[in-house]
């Protein structure tokens, strides 16, 4: 195969998976309302995917450093929202 075959299965690759995603955060809002969105994981620290979640939904990222651990980003992200919720409370 040529890199240009390599770089299309690529690019669609990230494109289905982004509109997967995309489709699951629509799907959870339109049934749950309005509640935060916390993405965490090796998927979701993809620049490209990133940044089209973050144009169409308000969301939260673990950072990179934390995505390898699905748990050990969003209990992060958790923990400072706890924090900020804490500290705006009272």
């Amino acid at each position: 195969k040529s890199p240009d075959d390599r770089a299309v299965v690529s690019a669609y690759t990230l494109s289905y998976v982004e509109a997967t995603v995309s489709a699951m955060a629509k799907a959870m809002l339109d049934k749950y309302g309005d509640l935060p969105l916390v993405f965490a994981g090796g998927v979701m620290s993809n620049s490209i995917i990133r940044q089209s979640i973050q144009s169409k939904f308000t969301s939260d990222f673990a950072k990179p450093d934390f995505s390898c651990d699905n748990a050990a980003g969003v209990a992060i992200i958790g923990y400072h929202k706890f924090l900020k919720f804490m500290k705006n409370r009272g």
